[in-house]
């Protein structure tokens, strides 16, 4: 047995050692070796043929979608007709019915006055911008230190030419109605079939996530239809409001095509955040080159529209349906804009909700699972 004063010494003499080799040693060399770089390279080729395929697709994908989205905002009404005891066949062909019916209305009382105001708003265009030249070039005498800041050739020959190239596109109109007529269809059609069977297209959408993900998949799935269903709501009841008060209120100040400015305030309101101030701004231009008091009183109008909306309208209406901030909107919507083309901009707040419900559920899922995981393995946990 050694003896306490030897392993003191040895004590004693090791550290030193330890110390003088830590300072003679070279020091570490880190190496960095990439694992199974063919398979990185693999995914990287697939995702780019992926999005080469998404991107020549865009048109079918977004009809389909659309379809889909429609189906969804329509399943409350058959979800209505079936507690009465309806048979969902039979509601899902009362509700295309019912539809085929208002359109048929809607073509017949409310589209020619609205396509006529439409040709007299384009064939007014040129003459419109020649006066607000005139109006540009009086205000450019008065005020000399304007000419740089307002080049009002430019303007004006733009908004010539834009007026020039929509009366030649409305008098071609009836060369792309076969493809739009095909492609009502095609739409109409697809949310019917997804109205009348919906739970096979969700069986297989489950199906293909692992059954350890598919709880998980049934909550994202059952909020975002809900989120869908709500957001729709709103909106479209925010769109009838805005409408029907710049229309009216357009027409109460003597406003030209006050019918069509109307209808263009209300679909203002799909287009996120940007889409009531550019839906104010051709009633102000085209009156601005009538009569510029008159101008003045139709922004009035439109700020009153935005002030009633923003701090009455949306928080009663909207509600907590969305709880998404106006730049992440903004960004979805230049996205899609970009990739997919201009319609796809009504789909921003709707990939926002999706994005953001995916996010907290899978949070949740994983926050779950690792708890019960630490409870489990903790050394005071007990099984039942």
């Amino acid at each position: 047995m050694a003896h306490p004063e030897d392993l003191q010494k040895t004590r004693h003499i090791r550290y030193p050692l330890s110390k003088r080799n830590r300072s003679v040693h070279a020091p570490r060399v880190v190496r960095i070796q990439i694992v199974n770089l063919h398979h990185l390279f693999f995914w990287g080729v697939a995702l780019y043929l992926l999005l080469s395929l998404v991107h020549r697709l865009t048109g079918p994908l977004l009809l389909f979608a659309t379809g889909m989205f429609m189906a969804v905002i329509l399943d409350p009404i058959i979800r209505w007709l079936t507690r009465r005891g309806f048979r969902r066949g039979f509601a899902v062909t009362a509700l295309a019915l019912l539809l085929i019916l208002t359109t048929i209305l809607a073509a017949t009382f409310a589209l020619p006055p609205l396509i006529e105001q439409v040709n007299a708003f384009a064939a007014a265009a040129p003459t419109q911008a020649r006066r607000l030249q005139e109006r540009m070039d009086d205000l450019v005498e008065r005020y000399p230190f304007l000419r740089q800041q307002i080049q009002s050739n430019d303007v004006a020959s733009s908004i010539a030419s834009w007026g020039q190239q929509l009366v030649v596109q409305i008098g071609q109109f009836w060369r792309a109605l076969v493809g739009i007529l095909f492609g009502t269809l095609l739409l109409f059609f697809t949310t019917l079939y997804t109205l009348a069977s919906p739970k096979p297209l969700l069986r297989g959408l489950l199906g293909v996530f692992p059954g350890r993900y598919r709880f998980m998949t049934r909550r994202i799935v059952v909020r975002l239809v809900r989120q869908y269903q709500a957001w729709t709501r709103a909106i479209l009841l925010l769109m009838l409001i805005v409408g029907l008060s710049a229309g009216i209120g357009l027409q109460a100040l003597g406003i030209e095509n006050a019918l069509v400015f109307g209808v263009i305030a209300g679909l203002g309101e799909a287009i996120p955040v940007i889409g009531p101030l550019l839906s104010a701004l051709p009633p102000i231009i085209t009156t601005l080159a009538v009569d510029p008091a008159r101008a003045a009183w139709v922004a009035a109008l439109f700020a009153g529209i935005q002030f009633l909306e923003n701090y009455i309208l949306v928080p009663r209406i909207m509600g907590s349906v969305l709880h998404l901030h106006p730049v992440s909107i903004l960004f979805a919507a230049v996205t899609l804009g970009i990739l997919l083309g201009p319609p796809a901009v009504l789909f921003a707040a709707p990939l926002c909700v999706t994005i953001r419900v995916i996010y907290e559920e899978w949070c949740r899922h994983h926050y779950f699972a690792i708890s019960s995981h630490t409870v489990m393995d903790s050394p005071g946990s007990t099984e039942v």
